[in-house]
């Protein structure tokens, strides 16, 4: 896998019938918008990211640097879509800093956890 590719950060889940259409707030990447990716009855809140900036190591390093700026521009940016989506219905949060390699990944991942998040 290399390092500057896209990934897929997921902000958190709800349910398909309770997550409405869009997300209006921007994700932890720059420039990036919020999406909703539906797997089954679940609607899974997702935007793209570089694997590299957001790379455990990296988050990790960012922290121990005490980069403030940095971590809590993306921290924010989690928080409120997290906070718009909860604002539709419930939502089980997603920690910051989860990403898959592709929509692929996140599917295999999710799927298995379908009934459990309902």
């Amino acid at each position: 896998m290399r390092l500057d590719q896209q990934g897929i950060y997921l902000y958190g889940v709800a349910r398909r019938d309770a997550a409405g259409e869009a997300v209006r707030s921007q994700g932890v990447q720059p420039g990036e918008a919020v999406e909703l990716i539906q797997i089954g009855a679940l609607a899974l809140a997702v935007s793209r990211a570089s694997l590299q900036d957001l790379a455990p190591e990296r988050v990790s390093q960012h922290i121990k640097a005490r980069e403030v700026a940095w971590l809590e521009e993306r921290a924010l940016a989690h928080a409120t879509v997290l906070q718009e989506l909860m604002r539709r219905g419930p939502v089980v949060p997603v920690r910051f800093g989860v990403l898959f390699r592709d929509v692929n990944c996140l599917r295999s991942a999710m799927a298995v956890r379908e009934i459990e998040l309902m």
